[in-house]
């Protein structure tokens, strides 16, 4: 024991130092996991305070575009960076208490908060993506319930369909139906031109013929012959002016022969394409007419064009006859009255043949034509009324007051380069606009109405398929913007609806009229109203015009022409649409079909959803919702910020590590710039609604 003590007691000095060199580096090792530690709460202090600052930024969101589901905040000015700067530097430690212990005493520095708007809502991507997050619950059930149901499950789609393609064959039908007897009443016209000479011509040869066939056999006497010699001379002259004009008749029968059997070729062609079998799938009963169309063959157009050529070369043989300078024998005279007699019986024999087909032929057109009239007549008033009403604002007490909101929608039409919203952020978006809308219906007369009709609905098929983004937005406009209808309508138990919109779209600028406007794009109510209205009539019409096919009349069908029954169809469609419209804009529902759909109905918003999907021009549509939503609101989308990235720069003071640093010669490590006894960091955060 006494050995160690005095051990001890020698080395006491040695120990001390050997101490101290253990003891100082523990204790900068301790002091630097101390401020790595501060530096690691400072940082995510930092961090979740920038944060926060871009989250408050984005809180100060338009309570009136949040009406339409929509978000954006205003950055314009310092407003942003105030907001931000003041979420900052109320997360961080330094804004604590004074007196107190701080772990960390983090602070703002100065002139550093700063908050960059990148993303606004007058962009086309980013105003979309908004409306598909508001309507992606909702459109899809609407969709089903109101459109697609109603159309495919009934079958309607089909038998619209179905519909445009009998207008189209109709009309295509009637045309070449009414080429090919418009040529074939021309040959017949030329053929009637043969028979009257024929029968001009053949009583007179057959007498001069017998008369002359008499002075030849008394022949001797001076006085016979010359009176011979003249009989002879001019019955030559006679007969080569006859032959001549004759053979013209005939080149004449010949080349109307040759363009009616083309024009008869072409509708016997077209006929055989589109006749279907009685009974085939998705059939409308109108389709028996194309059965009941007068059709000849070929083969006797050609028999008879052989015919009449037969019949003028036998009165050719007898001009040949007159002309051998021959002696009048008796024999000579059997084979020319043969010749005569072979042209007249020819004659005879076609005209025979084709006098009663032709007659019964133009009777039977010519009481078809009565019949045409008489349908367009029946139907001409209901589309001339139609034209009259077409433009009525109705709802509107005076369209004027809604001229000055048309003008800034839409530019000063009296200024030449006056730009309105619309265009401001068409060209925004880079997109083309387009001033008209794409289909047209052309209602001026019941033969151009139904085959438009028609071909408007026709394209619904393709159009209601499945669920698609674009529908999504026409969903939007109908439930956030005002319609002609809008507070007209009833529930079920007879009750005035409101909208439950947070737009409240009956406060709108442009009173029951915006969704005609984002449909139409007219820079009036009475444009807007107008191509609503006629594209609801045209609909209407087109759905009366298929039921009257499915059941059109035997008479209609037994005159053999398609047109006629069209238009017997567009008459009986044009009452009902007539009908149909009176309600519609009064705010009622119809039925879609009265023989297809039974219970089910649709009001005017369901047509204009229709008319959403027709007319889909996605860039044209969203600039026009732009452009409403900045008249409603005043509020300027291209300030309005979607997407914020804020960035700030904050301090702390660091206990031990700035002498740690000079010793290893850096002046900052990760993330962390070393001013003096001070940490400085810079955070940056990007946040979106």
């Amino acid at each position: 024991m006494r050995r160690l003590l005095k051990l001890w007691k020698e080395q006491s000095g040695a120990v001390s130092i050997y101490l101290i060199i253990i003891l100082v580096p523990l204790f900068l090792l301790c002091g630097l996991l101390i401020d790595v530690a501060r530096w690691r709460t400072a940082d995510k202090e930092a961090e979740n305070a920038v944060k926060s600052g871009v989250r408050s930024t984005l809180s100060a969101f338009s309570p009136k575009l949040a009406a339409y589901g929509l978000f954006g905040t205003d950055l314009t000015g310092s407003k942003g960076d105030e907001i931000f700067k003041q979420t900052v530097a109320g997360n961080l430690s330094g804004a604590a208490e004074p007196g107190q212990f701080r772990f960390i005493d983090q602070r703002l520095e100065e002139d550093s908060a700063k908050v960059t708007p990148i993303f606004v809502l007058s962009n086309h991507t980013i105003f979309k993506q908004q409306i598909l997050e508001e309507m992606k619950y909702r459109a899809p059930i609407i969709y089903a319930l109101e459109l697609t149901d109603k159309f495919k499950k009934t079958g309607l789609d089909a038998q619209l369909n179905q519909a445009s393609k009998f207008a189209e064959n109709a009309v295509k039908v009637q045309e070449l139906l009414e080429e090919r007897d418009r040529k074939l009443n021309e040959v017949w016209d030329v053929f009637q031109a043969i028979r009257q000479k024929s029968e001009v011509l053949y009583p007179h040869y057959d007498t001069q013929l017998r008369d002359l066939n008499t002075l030849s056999e008394k022949i001797g006497s001076p006085a016979q012959e010359n009176e011979y010699a003249a009989l002879l001379g001019s019955l030559k002259g006679e007969a080569a002016l006859d032959d001549t004009e004759l053979s013209k008749h005939k080149d004449a029968f010949s080349e109307a022969m040759k363009l009616t059997k083309k024009a008869n070729d072409d509708l016997n062609d077209e006929i055989s394409k589109i006749r279907q079998p009685n009974g085939s799938d998705q059939q409308l009963r109108a389709e028996d007419v194309f059965n009941f169309v007068y059709l000849i063959d070929r083969q006797e157009l050609e028999q008879w064009e052989a015919g009449v050529g037969t019949a003028v070369a036998q009165f050719s043989s007898v001009r040949v006859q007159l002309e051998d300078n021959l002696i009048f024998t008796n024999q000579k005279y059997s084979a020319t009255s043969t010749a005569l007699n072979g042209f007249k019986t020819k004659v005879d024999e076609w005209y025979d043949r084709q006098n009663k087909a032709q007659t019964e032929r133009q009777s039977k057109n010519k009481a078809t034509a009565a019949a045409k009239r008489e349908q367009r007549a029946k139907a001409q008033p209901i589309l001339d009324e139609f034209r009259r009403t077409i433009r009525s604002c109705s709802l509107v007490s005076n369209a004027d007051l809604y001229e000055e909101s048309y003008r800034k929608l839409q530019g000063d039409p009296g200024t030449v380069g006056s730009k309105g919203f619309y265009q401001t952020y068409l060209e925004m978006n880079q997109a083309a606009g387009a001033i008209s809308p794409v289909s047209t219906v052309n209602l001026k007369n019941p033969d151009q109405a139904g085959s438009s009709s028609l071909k408007l609905v026709s394209a619904l098929e393709g159009l209601l398929t499945e669920v698609r983004d674009e529908f999504y937005i026409d969903e939007f406009a109908v439930s956030k913007f005002s319609y002609r209808t809008l507070g007209l309508e009833k529930d079920a138990f007879g009750r005035p609806k409101t909208s439950k919109e947070l737009s409240n779209p009956a406060s709108h600028e442009l009173t029951n009229q915006e969704v005609e406007y984002l449909i139409y794009g007219s820079n009036t109510c009475s444009g807007n109203y107008s191509s609503a209205y006629a594209e609801m009539f045209a609909v209407r019409l087109a759905i009366g015009t298929t039921e009257a096919l499915l059941e059109p009349r035997n008479e209609a069908l037994a005159a053999g022409s398609p047109l006629l029954v069209l238009l017997a169809a567009v008459t009986e469609g044009a009452i009902r649409a007539q009908a149909d419209m009176t309600k519609l804009v009064q705010g009622e529902q119809v039925p879609l079909s009265r023989k297809l759909s039974g219970v089910i109905t649709l009001g005017y918003k369901d047509y204009l959803r229709l008319f959403l999907l027709l007319h889909s021009r996605e860039s044209v549509l969203l600039s026009r919702m732009q452009a409403l939503i900045e008249l409603n609101t005043k509020q300027k989308l291209y300030q309005m910020t979607t997407y914020v990235s804020g960035g700030a720069s904050t301090s702390y003071r660091l206990w031990f590590l700035p002498a740690i640093m000079k010793l290893v010669g850096n002046s900052e490590f990760s993330g962390c710039e070393v001013r003096g006894n001070r940490c400085r960091m810079t955070k940056t955060a990007d946040f979106t609604y």
